[in-house]
Parts: C-alpha cells; sequence; structure tokens
C-alpha cells in the first residue's frame, strides 16, 4: 500500500467502490480525520454506513460512535447503542465497553447493571482499559455484582498501568480503605492477569 496518503487513499476507494467492507471503513476515518483527503462528515458517515451493512465490526463500531457524538448525523444514543451492540456480539472491545456504558447509565437502553457488568468484563478482559476502570468501581461499589474491594483493585490496577490517571487516582484511595493483605491479593491478580484479544474482530 502507498505510503503518501492521497495515493492510499486511491487505492482505498477503488476498493470501498468494488465493496470491500475494510476499505469502506478506512475510507470513512480518512474523512474524519482529514488524511489525503479534505474532511467531509457526510462522506463519514456515508462509508461507516456501507461498512457496517455488510457487518464489518469497526464499521459498525465507527458509524455508532459517529451517532453517539452527533458527528455528520443527529445524535442519537438509541441508533448509537444498536451499532455497538452488533460490532459487540462479533467481540470488537472498544464496542463492547460502550456498549457496558450505555447499560450503566441507561442511555439508549434501558439501564441495566447486570448487563454493563457483563459487556465491562467482555471488554475488560480483552485488556481495554477504560472498561477495566468502569468494571473496578462496580466491584467497588457492589453495582450489578456482590462487593469486593480486592477485585476492584485488580481491575483499577490494570487500568492504571494501562494509563488511565483517573484509575491511578481511585486505586490509591480505595488502598485507604484496605487491609495490606487485601491489597497484596489484589496486586497478585492484577500481576497473572493475561489480556486475552483473540475474540477482537478487525
Amino acid at each position: 500500500m502507498p505510503k503518501d496518503p492521497k495515493e492510499a487513499v486511491k487505492w482505498y476507494r477503488k476498493a470501498a467502490d468494488q465493496g470491500d467492507s475494510a476499505a469502506q471503513c478506512f475510507l470513512g476515518a480518512a474523512y474524519s480525520t482529514g488524511e489525503g483527503l479534505s474532511p467531509d462528515a457526510g462522506e463519514v458517515v456515508k462509508w461507516f454506513r456501507r461498512s457496517a451493512d455488510q457487518g464489518y465490526a469497526s464499521g459498525q463500531y465507527l458509524l455508532g460512535l459517529a451517532y453517539d457524538c452527533g458527528n455528520g448525523v443527529s445524535e442519537d444514543s438509541v441508533e448509537a447503542a444498536k451499532w455497538y451492540r452488533k460490532a459487540a456480539g462479533q467481540g470488537l472491545a472498544e464496542a463492547e465497553g460502550l456498549l457496558g456504558y450505555m447499560y450503566g447509565v441507561g442511555e439508549g437502553i434501558p439501564k441495566d447493571s447486570t448487563e454493563a457488568l457483563k459487556w465491562y468484563r467482555k471488554a475488560a478482559d480483552k485488556g481495554e482499559a477504560f472498561s477495566q476502570m468502569n468494571l473496578g468501581v462496580m466491584y467497588g461499589k457492589g453495582q450489578g455484582v456482590r462487593k469486593d474491594v480486592v477485585e476492584a483493585y485488580k481491575w483499577l490496577n490494570l487500568a492504571a498501568a494501562g494509563g488511565l490517571a483517573a484509575a491511578t487516582k481511585m486505586r490509591d484511595a480505595l488502598e485507604q480503605k484496605m487491609t495490606a493483605s487485601q491489597i497484596e491479593r489484589g496486586q497478585r491478580l492484577s500481576g497473572v492477569f493475561k489480556a486475552n484479544p483473540s475474540a477482537v474482530a478487525p
């Protein structure tokens, strides 16, 4: 593939016009960032939708994000949740995490802590840091699950290791309420954690 952005866009456009769902997704992203062509929110949505309609997980996720943020379409949390669910059903960690968030706050779908926990866990198990943080919060507060400060510490510690400053602050605050034994167990659990990204869709 050519390194020049404009040349790359030319080749991806050819593939997209022939119905290649991955190329359609790339072209939508290029219109979003303005890499190799002029930004165009309408074109962003057009190509993400074509990709999503063919079942391409990243296209579904990015179309959901467009509806979530009102980028090129009217903001619509119901549509956003619909597309996140399709991408999450294919194992895309980012979509699983956002679907968990929408269940957690009741945005676009009925609020359901059990469902939020389920989707956060799927994404967290793949190493998605924001979902690890949110899962830690749920364990810390006992939302949708029995309260467990050791599990909460484990997930917050993993999210902190993933670079989330907010998770670091929450983990450090939680430490003040834990015994030395609980902290040691939480550190051990996070230390042996192995992310399983195998189910992540393209």
